[in-house]
Parts: C-alpha cells; sequence; structure tokens
C-alpha cells in the first residue's frame, strides 16, 4: 500500500498533487495544532499567479487543531470571483476552473477549513478525472512519542493490516527518522521534485493542460531511502 500523510492544504500546489497521485491512499493528519508562524504555510492560501490567494479565517489561530479551524463564509464568493477572472477564454480548460469555482460558491457545508480544503482537493481530482482516497486521521499526536513515531501510528490506524510503502516530501527530512521507520518495517520514498516547480496552485495545470493528471506525475520522481 503506497501512502502518504499531509495536511488538506488550500487548492494545492504540484507538489502536492504529484505525491496524492502517485499514492494508494492519503492520510490527512487533521488533529495536529495549526501554525500560522511559518511564512509559506498553506492551510487557507495559496500563489495565483505571483500572489497570495487567501481566505480568511475567524475564531483562534495557532495552536488550535486543523479539524477545529474554521473560515469566513463571505470570502468564499471573492475566491470564487477571483478564480474566474484568472482564468480567461485564452485557458483551453476554462470550463474545468469555471467548475471548481461555482462548487466553492455554493458551499454549503459547515465552516470548517479542513472540510472545504477536502472538498476542494477532490473537486479538484474528479475535474482531472482522478479520485483521491483518503482517510480522515482524528487521533490528537501523543506528545511522548517522537514525530516519527507518532506518524507510524498514523499510518498505522490508516492502513492496519497492509504493508506500507510511505511516499514523503522533502520536508519531512527536517524531522524524519529513517532507521525508526525501517524497523517498523515501513519503506520510505523521498520526492524529488522538478527544481523549476513554482509553489503556485495546480488549477492553472488543470485549466492549461488537456491531461493535468499526467502533466503533474511528471513533476518528479521517487527515490527510496530506507
Amino acid at each position: 500500500m503506497k501512502v502518504a500523510s499531509d495536511q488538506p492544504t488550500f487548492l494545492p500546489w504540484g507538489g502536492f498533487w504529484h505525491k496524492a497521485l502517485s499514492v494508494d491512499k492519503m492520510v490527512y493528519s487533521i488533529a495536529v495544532p495549526v501554525s500560522y508562524g511559518a511564512k509559506d504555510h498553506y492551510h487557507n492560501r495559496v500563489r495565483l499567479n505571483g500572489s497570495w490567494l487567501t481566505l480568511p479565517i475567524q475564531g483562534r489561530t495557532d495552536g488550535v487543531p486543523w479539524r477545529d479551524v474554521e473560515f469566513d463564509r463571505a470570502g468564499l464568493g471573492l475566491i470564487a470571483k477571483t478564480l474566474r477572472n484568472s482564468f480567461g477564454k485564452r485557458y483551453p480548460h476554462q470550463a474545468r476552473v469555471l467548475e471548481l469555482a461555482a462548487m466553492v460558491e455554493a458551499w454549503n457545508g459547515p465552516p470548517r477549513l479542513a472540510d472545504l480544503n477536502i472538498a476542494m482537493i477532490d473537486k479538484m481530482a474528479a475535474l482531472m478525472g482522478r479520485t483521491v482516497v483518503a482517510v480522515n486521521d482524528y487521533s490528537p499526536p501523543d506528545q511522548s512519542f517522537s514525530k516519527t513515531e507518532r506518524l507510524i501510528a498514523r499510518l498505522r490506524r490508516a492502513s492496519p493490516d497492509e504493508p506500507i510503502d510511505y511516499y514523503m516530501g522533502r520536508g519531512a527530512l527536517a524531522y524524519m527518522d529513517v532507521k525508526t521507520m525501517a524497523a517498523a518495517d515501513i519503506r520510505v520514498f523521498l520526492q524529488v521534485l522538478a527544481p523549476e516547480l513554482r509553489d503556485e496552485t495546480a488549477v492553472q495545470v488543470i485549466a492549461r493542460e488537456d491531461d493535468p493528471a499526467e502533466s503533474l506525475c511528471a513533476l518528479g520522481q521517487w527515490e527510496q531511502i530506507a
């Protein structure tokens, strides 16, 4: 079972999709605390044509579990309008973006950011003719475990009876103990992305390419490291 673990980010960039389209299952860690201190967080925003497209958050932010973060519904109309205005008739698959914008504007689910982001990810996948098989992990992180041990526990909860190949982005190298992963009988594959890849939303690829999934899968390779 090829598995990756991530947070459900906002209208994700190509690197997220290269990962999501490479695995059998995505595990969304929505019980971990959100941190808005990082300059490059993508919880409620993403780059579009060099600028930030941002959905306002309401209530507390830092330290709140992903599953409890709420957005301001008033911002949905602006997100939809920006998507429509950013992808005109010169994009051969403009209709896909218009469908995504309509879904965002008509959102009547709860104002939880994780729910909306997951719905947008699912919609983007459908527009590419793909499905993201995902599991939401609701278990709060056990602080007595190391980050690697918490990851292993998360993966085992999602796939308790299957051998696991874990597919990870380069950022995980900051905390990943590959020996611990190997001792848990989990093979680890590192994402190696094309150096020219920008951190822009993959909506651009969906609007431009005949087969966006194929284009996103071609953005990188996987290197086994454990």
